[in-house]
């Protein structure tokens, strides 16, 4: 069964890499307002990637960026974020 994962992030350009970052995954944008964007993925991806494959390259892609303020939900529960990651 698939898992839902969701990142809300307030910058569009940050939201455009993640989501092509997680393109494997089922991604796509959905802006809530502006300044406002999530990013939803599903795992396993589309040739079987796992969620902890996924976790990684969010983290990595946000952290690639500079990234503040983001949460990452999986079935909308929060995750704790890595600890190399920028916090806001």
């Amino acid at each position: 069964m698939p898992a839902t994962i969701e990142i809300d992030v307030q910058d569009r350009w940050d939201a455009i890499a993640l989501m092509r970052r997680l393109d494997p995954y089922h991604s796509y944008l959905i802006q809530l307002a502006p300044g406002h964007w999530l990013v939803h993925a599903e795992a396993p991806g589309y040739h079987g990637e796992p969620l902890p494959a996924a976790l990684a390259a969010i983290e990595e892609s946000l952290d690639a960026r500079h990234v503040t303020g983001a949460a990452v939900r999986i079935e909308g529960q929060p995750q704790p974020r890595a600890a190399g990651v920028r916090r806001a």
